[in-house]
């Protein structure tokens, strides 16, 4: 039994008028002001503030984005393209002997490593940042390689790989980026899809995007986004200047106004500008 006092009571009730005042700012109108939506499959959300004149609104997004740094295809990649290089030139990898072994000894001793492109002052300040959970992770690439330099193989080094890997396959990439979008209503504001004339730019883009309301909440109804682009000129001699036209992205995506929490592998965070 949960016994309310008269402190957890107001916190509870001001806890509800917030919830509620959130609620009600994003829920639909004759047309979305302001408010957040998700897409959990693609891991990103999009906040917009939209203001009203006359028939169309004018739309401010910024699109926030999480995605693991180095994906399970670019992780097999990476293994596959260092064990060619190994079977190439099977004695590469062990010119840097010295240099790792030099690095792991002066690790375990707790000292400054006596290689000449390391600045005493700038190393002692760098760890002294680090977590032991991070000096962990710096030493075991370090000290597989040195594991490899004692005994040559193609296992051990497929160890050295993938300790090098390692902290990528945990680190997860945050990206933002800003647009806006002017919107035409439909079906008696019902629906706000992007206004636009006709394709734009040399693969022809026809950008169909909008917002359609969504009466299924308990608090709604609340709006919806739907991205997407249309191509007009798949030409594979054309490009957008990224990438080619006939290799660009027309797929439909949802992004709900429903809440999302996303299970990821992040132990470390990267700030990225994609």
């Amino acid at each position: 039994m949960i016994i309310l006092n008269a402190k957890t009571t107001k916190l509870v009730s001001n806890s509800l008028v917030v919830f509620l005042s959130t609620c009600l700012s994003v829920s639909a109108q004759n047309a979305p002001t302001a408010g957040k939506v998700y897409a959990e499959e693609q891991k990103q959300s999009l906040t917009y503030f939209c203001t009203k004149r006359a028939n169309l609104i004018d739309c401010e997004f910024v699109q926030t984005s999480v995605r693991p740094k180095l994906s399970q295809t670019d992780y097999e990649a990476a293994v596959a393209s260092q064990l060619k290089a190994l079977e190439a030139n099977p004695k590469q990898p062990l010119e840097a002997c010295e240099y790792m072994n030099e690095l792991n000894s002066a690790l375990r001793e707790e000292r400054v490593p006596n290689l000449p492109d390391i600045d005493p002052t700038e190393y002692t300040e760098a760890l002294s940042t680090k977590s032991i959970e991070e000096l962990q992770d710096i030493r075991l690439p370090i000290e597989t390689f040195s594991a490899f330099c004692e005994n040559p193989s193609k296992d051990k080094y497929l160890e050295t790989i993938e300790a090098s890997l390692d902290i990528a396959t945990r680190t997860c990439s945050v990206s933002t980026h800003t647009y806006e979008q002017t919107f035409t209503s439909l079906n008696g504001g019902n629906t706000w899809v992007v206004k636009q004339d006709g394709p734009q730019g040399p693969c022809g883009i026809t950008n169909i995007s909008r917002f359609e309301i969504d009466s299924s909440g308990d608090f709604g109804p609340f709006w919806n986004y739907h991205s997407q682009k249309i191509i007009t000129n798949k030409d594979p001699n054309a490009s957008d200047g990224f990438l080619n036209c006939s290799k660009l992205d027309e797929d439909e995506y949802l992004f709900s106004w429903k809440s999302i929490t996303l299970h990821m592998n992040c132990d470390y965070i990267e700030f990225s500008i994609f």
